[in-house]
């Protein structure tokens, strides 16, 4: 072989084996290029129609922070306006409960609910005084008839409580 012939192949050998690196890097440079151009190519478009800021239906998000901000607030304001209800009718609970005691408290006393009172009364004959002293001793007073409708009412439940006890 000649020195010419050698230092040809010397030549081709150190060109052949730089040849993929050379395809490889040109290859990833136009790969670069390439996403360059999609990633101006969609911004624009989105931009062109307005769309960087869109989100669902042509509602910016700004749009859906406020609706979402007065959703909250209503929901707010609901939770406040239940808690006042709530509030109430623990309230009214418990008064129910203290009338519901007072109640019990005169039933097993033996009193007569009638007419939205209680009255006790007594089989044991007394003075008047005596009688009011007793009846100021159990938290109440005697009787005051000022009318025949209240004497009626008065004769009725005296009546039916006679009734139910024999």
């Amino acid at each position: 072989m000649s020195l010419q012939n050698t230092s040809d192949v010397i030549l081709q050998r150190r060109h052949s084996g730089k040849k993929p690196y050379l395809v490889i890097a040109v290859s990833v440079g136009l790969l670069y290029v390439l996403q360059v151009v999609l990633n101006i190519s969609l911004r624009l478009s989105l931009t062109c129609s307005g769309g960087t800021e869109k989100i669902f239906n042509d509602v910016t998000i700004e749009e859906e922070l406020k609706n979402l901000t007065d959703e909250r607030d209503e929901l707010v304001q609901k939770l406040e306006q239940y808690d006042m209800q709530l509030t109430g009718l623990r309230r009214e609970k418990d008064e129910l409960q203290t009338k519901l005691n007072h109640f019990d408290h005169y039933l097993k006393q033996n009193w007569i609910h009638f007419s939205g009172s209680f009255y006790y009364i007594s089989t044991t004959e007394k003075s008047w005084q005596s009688s009011r002293d007793d009846c100021l001793g159990r938290g109440a007073d005697l009787i005051t008839i000022d009318s025949r409708e209240e004497n009626a009412s008065a004769h009725g439940f005296i009546n039916v409580r006679v009734l139910s006890k024999s």
